[in-house]
């Protein structure tokens, strides 16, 4: 949504507090389903371009439609993900698993919202277009929910498990290394203690 892109000058500020604009403008933003969308719609400001006008009236009218219909189903929310995006094209960029998560109901979400506006027997054709226009997210959110639970907790799969494992194994192998450095008499005397130190997250020896 391009933001601010049709402000119109003669109705803002006391003129658009006297009709409402921004009362009106908090109401509608506190029924988004995502904190996103509210952000969104929190920063519009009033226009005067009438193919505007005409086009958020029409797509207001649709949606009116759609909430009355009986085949209206709800909608589902989702975290904030626009910053996730930009690490995404970052090649060799880590996610915290509850970033994953985060991305994974919101492909969720878009694929019940295509459903939804599809099978619905009502004249929507501006909702459609838009609805049309959300590229597949299908595979992105099998591959997702492959490895993370509904619940965002993850899945106790053979591949985590050997992953697990390894880390364990390597962690045994670092002690048993610091231990053996640090009960070698030939060694002892070059280190200024012989109880590893925690340094940049590492263990480590530190030495005269």
């Amino acid at each position: 949504m391009e933001e601010n892109a049709y402000d119109c000058p003669f109705l803002s500020g006391e003129i658009a507090k006297t009709l409402d604009f921004y009362r009106i403008r908090e109401t509608i933003a506190s029924l988004s389903i995502s904190e996103e969308t509210k952000e969104v719609l929190l920063k519009r400001e009033p226009t005067d371009n009438i193919e505007r006008i005409q086009n958020l009236k029409e797509l207001a009218g649709e949606y009116n439609m759609l909430l009355r219909s009986n085949e209206n189903k709800t909608f589902s929310s989702w975290p904030k993900v626009k910053e996730l995006f930009s690490l995404l094209s970052i090649e060799g960029a880590t996610l915290l698993q509850e970033n994953v998560f985060a991305l994974g109901l919101f492909c969720k979400a878009a694929r019940e919202a295509k459903n939804i506006v599809k099978d619905v027997n009502i004249d929507i054709p501006h909702i459609k277009s838009l609805i049309s226009s959300i590229a597949p997210l299908d595979e992105a959110e099998n591959a997702i929910f492959s490895i993370l639970a509904p619940d965002g907790s993850m899945r106790d799969l053979p591949s985590i498990r050997a992953i697990q494992n390894r880390i364990a194994s390597l962690h045994k192998d670092i002690e048993a290394a610091l231990h053996k450095y640090a009960t070698d008499p030939i060694l002892s005397s070059a280190l200024q203690s012989t109880v590893p130190a925690l340094r940049g997250g590492r263990e480590v020896l530190a030495v005269r």
